[in-house]
Order: C-alpha cells, then sequence, then structure tokens
C-alpha cells in the first residue's frame, strides 16, 4: 500500500496550531474538528484519493486538475499532489453553503500553480521540515 506524506503551506500551518492550542484550551469544537482532520489526513497518507469522497474529493474541471478537497465537517481545505508521494495542504476556508467557494477555489488555484512553479520535482529540500 502506497503511504503518502503531507507538506503544509504557512495558512494550514498557522490554522492547525491555533486549532491544537484551542482543543487544549478546553474548546469542544476544535477538539472535535482537530480529530476529525487528523483522521482525514490519516486515511488519505494510507489510501490516497481512494480514502473516499466523505473524506477527499478531487475536483472537477481542467482548471482544477491535481486539486484537491481534504473535507473534515464543514472545513474545507484544497491539496494538490506534488512529486506522486506529497500532498500540499494549500489553504481553507469554512463551508456554508453547498456549492464550493469560487472566490476559495481560485485562491487554491493560485497557490497550487505557485508551488508546482517554484519547486522541482524531486526537489523537496526545502519542505522536510514541514513534513507530518
Amino acid at each position: 500500500m502506497h503511504k503518502y506524506q503531507f507538506l503544509f503551506l504557512p495558512e494550514i500551518e498557522e490554522f492547525l496550531k491555533d486549532l491544537e492550542v484551542r482543543k487544549n484550551n478546553g474548546e469542544k469544537d476544535a477538539r472535535i474538528m482537530f480529530e476529525k482532520i487528523a483522521y482525514c489526513i490519516e486515511r488519505v497518507r494510507l489510501q490516497g484519493v481512494r480514502a473516499g469522497t466523505r473524506i477527499i474529493k478531487d475536483l472537477k474541471g481542467k482548471e482544477n486538475n491535481n486539486l484537491y478537497e481534504l473535507r473534515p465537517l464543514d472545513e474545507r481545505i484544497f491539496m494538490c499532489l506534488w512529486n506522486g508521494s506529497y500532498f500540499v495542504m494549500l489553504s481553507h476556508y469554512s463551508k456554508d453553503a453547498n456549492e464550493t467557494d469560487e472566490l476559495e477555489l481560485a485562491k487554491a488555484r493560485r497557490l497550487r500553480d505557485k508551488f508546482i512553479r517554484e519547486h522541482r520535482i524531486g526537489d523537496k529540500s526545502k519542505h522536510d521540515r514541514k513534513r507530518r
């Protein structure tokens, strides 16, 4: 079974650190969200996109090529696959409607394109410290 690794862009690192602090301060909602995100990451780490659409969704459309949505509860975390075995967590938002937020999706596309442009395939040294 293929095991994937994760890289976190700064926005996601900050979001997860804040969530962890709130969880450690006894906030029930933060604990539930933190645990759900950890569960989703572990499922994707072990199964990739085969983890199921309740966990990860491959976004459709040519402009969304190599763009995925991690789906813990009402939070949405955009990711792309890099170098065949790394999911790069790009950005997130709290979903409050049935449709994906187009502004957030456009932001994720820009971050994906920038990351891919700046990181040659095989050059993972810049992000080794951000793996989880």
